[in-house]
Parts: C-alpha cells; sequence; structure tokens
C-alpha cells in the first residue's frame, strides 16, 4: 500500500531538491534568469502578443519534468499570465517558434490585423 498520495509525493520530492520549490523563484540566481529572458524576448506576451499585463517567464518543458532545465535559459519564455496557466506543465510549446505560431494563428495575421507575411 502506498503510503503517500500522488499529491504528496510529488510535494515530497520537490522539498528535497530546494531548488524546486517556490522559494527558487526569490532566488537572485531566478531575478538574473528572468531579467535576462525578459531583455532577450522583450515585455510582450509569445503566445497571444499581449502588453501591458502581467507577464509570466515560463519553462518551455515544465520543471515539474524536466528539472534539470529549471535555470536554463533557452528553456524560457515570455507569456501573460492567462497564457501561462493555461498551458500548465501539460504542453511543451515553445511559443518563440514560426511553427507555433502558425499551429496557434490559423487566421495567419498578426495581432494588429495585417497579414502575417511570408518569411523568403
Amino acid at each position: 500500500m502506498d503510503l503517500l498520495s500522488k499529491g504528496k509525493r510529488k510535494r515530497f520530492r520537490r522539498r528535497k531538491n530546494k531548488s524546486l520549490g517556490p522559494a527558487f523563484y526569490k532566488t537572485k540566481e531566478w531575478q538574473e534568469i528572468r531579467f535576462k529572458t525578459l531583455l532577450r524576448y522583450g515585455r510582450k506576451c509569445m503566445c497571444c502578443f499581449a502588453t501591458n499585463i502581467e507577464l509570466h517567464v515560463d519553462h518551455i518543458k515544465p520543471i515539474s519534468k524536466y528539472p534539470e532545465l529549471v535555470a536554463e535559459l533557452e528553456n524560457m519564455q515570455v507569456l501573460c499570465r492567462d497564457c501561462n496557466l493555461g498551458k500548465l506543465d501539460k504542453y511543451e510549446v515553445d511559443f518563440r517558434t514560426e511553427d507555433a505560431f502558425e499551429k496557434t494563428n490559423p487566421c495567419n495575421k498578426m495581432p494588429n490585423g495585417s497579414p502575417k507575411k511570408a518569411v523568403t
């Protein structure tokens, strides 16, 4: 018989690796990664292109599945709160790519309504 429920096992595993707990997001290391990501990609959601809203620096590959990528700059993207909470740790969508834009924007238009220009 399993002594810990699934949720308790997950919390226990996170406690063993302190870098994955909520305290990690208060560390200097995370603040530096977050700042570098915002500098690299700008203050705009890479999924819905929203600006002037709460932005999250998202792990493309979720740290619940890939704890070794918790501090990798190449695993980060900028998403608004709604897009990030909708993505959760169920999807590994990289919104930094053209391919993701095509899949998530079937009308093939930019946020300002103009048609997307073909890359040649």
